[in-house]
């Protein structure tokens, strides 16, 4: 349904249910990172945080990385009390910068990035997506589905295989809460550049397509969703730009063009948003 005749990697098929299959004994599976970028998030990163310490799995760590915080997000990371946490304060709330210091501190052998009010839908999820990557001789990116959410739009599976032709149409595979990277993968890639705010895994993917080693395994089963989804973060200005930007820098003038007449969709939605504005002002809600 997704697939691509120049995707990298492959696809299997899912696993029916969660918990159905583990075919590897404790000590085999590879310690999982998760990192959490916070500032101001007291209302969301309980959810986040109690989400990864449900997981029945053998051995993993949470990197909370926060950037000052002025409201309780350090007191509520703290209240866990849980050895598997660790805490980290930097001076500026720079996401990717945050997520670096996340990845030169992690001890696992995989990360994943969950940005607080994202959480795992399974206790089983680090058992799924570690079993498949054992599997699949522990590729540098193994990743499943993600809920996507857009303003008032229904919520949508976001799924596409890691190709040339899906970052050239300027979309993603998945979040970041649903890829799992080898850590020494991303540390020898350079990890996430700190000049993107909007298009951060996008940027990373861009970087990485290419490179001839690169080995992907794509689970098409749902692992992760936003518990505060409904609420769209996302800047189109900014959006567009730096999807301009990356898409020139890793893939040429022809690409741009193409993506811009025929993908993008943040000139529509600044329209949308300005006539939205304009009623408002002039004939109210």
């Amino acid at each position: 349904m997704l697939y691509d005749d120049d995707m990298i990697g492959h696809v299997e098929e899912p696993f029916s249910t969660f918990g159905e299959r583990w075919a590897y004994n404790d000590y085999e599976y590879p310690k999982v990172s998760v990192i959490i970028p916070t500032f101001d998030s007291a209302s969301k990163v309980s959810y986040t945080i109690e989400s990864v310490l449900s997981q029945r799995y053998p051995d993993f760590e949470i990197l909370v990385v926060d950037a000052k915080s002025s409201d309780r997000t350090v007191e509520i990371v703290k209240g866990f009390r849980d050895e598997k946490i660790r805490l980290f304060i930097v001076s500026e709330a720079n996401l990717p910068q945050m997520i670096n210091h996340g990845i030169t501190t992690a001890s696992g052998f995989y990360i994943n990035v969950l940005i607080p009010g994202y959480f795992y839908l399974h206790d089983r999820v680090l058992h799924t997506i570690m079993s498949f990557a054992l599997d699949h001789s522990k590729p540098c990116l193994a990743y499943g589905g993600s809920i996507m959410r857009e303003g008032r739009e229904d919520p949508e599976v976001l799924f596409h295989p890691f190709s040339l032709s899906i970052l050239h149409k300027g979309r993603i595979p998945t979040r970041l809460s649903s890829m799992w990277f080898r850590t020494d993968r991303l540390r020898i890639h350079g990890k996430f550049n700190r000049v993107y705010s909007q298009r951060i895994g996008f940027n990373f993917l861009c970087h990485i397509v290419q490179c001839p080693e690169l080995k992907v395994a794509a689970l098409p089963y749902v692992l992760s969703d936003d518990v505060f989804g409904g609420k769209s973060l996302r800047k189109p200005w900014r959006h567009f730009v730096e999807t301009c930007k990356i898409i020139f820098r890793d893939f040429g003038w022809i690409a741009m063009w193409r993506w811009f007449f025929c993908y993008q969709d943040d000139l529509r939605i600044i329209i949308v948003r300005i006539l939205r504005k304009i009623k408002l002002a002039f004939v109210g809600r």
